[in-house]
């Protein structure tokens, strides 16, 4: 699954990062005290965030738009 140790590690210290921001994505522990992270759970925390920030960025061009009308 790894090309190395080196890659395993990086991965077990990617998913621990993951974890410490995102204590709820957190399903258990492997034997080491490593956190495995529920990769559903966070694809669909990630699409929420994305749909959020979309749906902030075109309330504020909206705004922008009304405004630029009003003024001219």
């Amino acid at each position: 699954m790894y090309n190395s140790e080196e890659d395993m590690k990086a991965y077990k210290d990617a998913m621990n990062t993951m974890a410490d921001a995102y204590p709820d994505l957190i399903s258990s522990y492997d034997e080491a005290g490593n956190a495995i992270i529920d990769i559903t759970a966070a694809e669909h925390k990630l699409a929420e965030s994305r749909l959020d920030s979309a749906k902030a960025v075109t309330e504020s061009y909206s705004k922008q738009m009304i405004a630029y009308e009003t003024y001219n």
